[in-house]
């Protein structure tokens, strides 16, 4: 049985960055090397790990399940950001949205369970570079509160739920480029998230989705 979705590659300088998602029981804590191993096999990778770090760990519904479902944990799945320096140049790494799986877990994952406040991130493709390149520059302009970010009625309402929120969530709000993914980051959150912050939520999928983006992987790849 399947326990972690791994997607998300992208290289750079030495260094294979990919997300590793839950989808059963198993967590991830630091990693094992057979783990670590057993995760770019899965990628067709037959080079080594030289070393790896756990960059991140959030909560994200790009690989949601159940989009209806009032529960968040139907819908919003761990998600550990690995960092592994290893040398893939003779390798062809796989397309960050070539969805692999692996039934290998982490040794090093403990028996506790999620605790909260946990960071939450959307993500979103576009049809073309160009399209995800004007998408974070304008976003970033929103979330900045800087003037001019558009007056179309997504980007004024986006704005709207942004005003809306505590000047310390405002700032915890970011985004960037991830391959051809754009990450939308929310920042730490509690576990009523979905309720309270699904205006939020809402006007940013409202936005991307104005701009011809998808919002999770079903939306383009399915």
């Amino acid at each position: 049985m399947e326990n972690y979705i791994l997607w998300g590659a992208t290289t750079g300088e030495g260094t294979l960055a990919l997300l590793v998602t839950r989808v059963n029981l198993q967590r991830v804590g630091k990693g094992t090397p057979f783990f670590v191993h057993a995760l770019l096999e899965e990628l067709g990778i037959g080079a080594e790990p030289k070393s790896w770090s756990i960059e991140s760990h959030f909560l994200t519904d790009y690989l949601t399940s159940d989009p209806d479902s009032t529960a968040w944990e139907d819908s919003w799945s761990e998600t550990w950001d690995f960092h592994i320096a290893v040398d893939v140049s003779h390798f062809q790494v796989p397309d960050p949205n070539d969805l692999r799986r692996t039934a290998s877990y982490d040794d090093t994952a403990g028996d506790e369970e999620l605790t909260f406040p946990v960071p939450v991130v959307l993500f979103a493709e576009f049809d073309t570079a160009e399209h995800q390149q004007s998408a974070e520059h304008d976003l970033q302009q929103l979330l900045s509160g800087a003037a001019g970010a558009g007056p179309d009625a997504t980007s004024v309402a986006l704005r709207t739920a942004i005003e809306a929120i505590p000047a310390d969530r405002r700032a915890a709000l970011s985004v960037s480029s991830r391959g051809p993914l754009l990450q939308v980051s929310l920042g730490p959150s509690a576990e009523d998230f979905v309720e309270s912050s699904k205006a939020l939520l809402d006007a940013i999928r409202a936005w991307i989705k104005e701009r011809g983006g998808a919002a999770t992987w079903n939306e383009r790849h399915t």
